[in-house]
């Protein structure tokens, strides 16, 4: 997959919202750049190889659900600034609507992500090797062989 690829799946995927967060062309590109560069770091290209990087194919779920999740998050952050207003007894306009229905996508998009090893967000964690066995002993003098056994 190619960035031209992900740029052209970024495109038709998020362009209604795109428009409802009132970007222009320019600003929608570089904010789709910025998402792919942060899928390709993800995926362990280096910062040289950005502009050029191809990946191999058998990625594309999981650099679609990385991307996406990118996107997701810079929307969501353009639609929080929206607020709820209300005027007593006359008007209630609740504008906060689609930056909950951007959140429930951008937690979907996390799972989604996560379920192909990749761990985006703050509430995730991973588990390393742990080793335990630190203060067994070892050695021939604590298996039995020592002692004739």
């Amino acid at each position: 997959m190619q960035r031209a690829d992900a740029m052209n799946f970024l495109m038709a995927e998020f362009s209604d919202l795109a428009a409802e967060a009132q970007w222009s062309g320019a600003q929608a590109v570089t904010v789709y750049i910025d998402a792919i560069d942060s899928a390709w770091r993800q995926m362990g290209v280096a910062e040289a190889d950005l502009p050029a990087a191809v990946l191999d194919e058998s990625n594309i779920p999981a650099i679609r659900a990385l991307v996406s999740f990118y996107t997701l998050r810079r929307l969501w952050r353009a639609f929080s600034l929206r607020v709820d207003v209300e005027i007593v007894g006359q008007v209630k306009a609740a504008r906060s609507q689609l930056t909950k229905a951007v959140q429930q996508m951008l937690q979907a998009a996390q799972v989604e992500a996560s379920g192909y090893g990749f761990y985006v967000g703050g509430d995730s964690f991973q588990m390393g090797r742990v080793t335990l066995d630190f203060l067994e002993p070892a050695g021939a003098e604590f298996d039995g062989t020592a002692i004739g056994f």
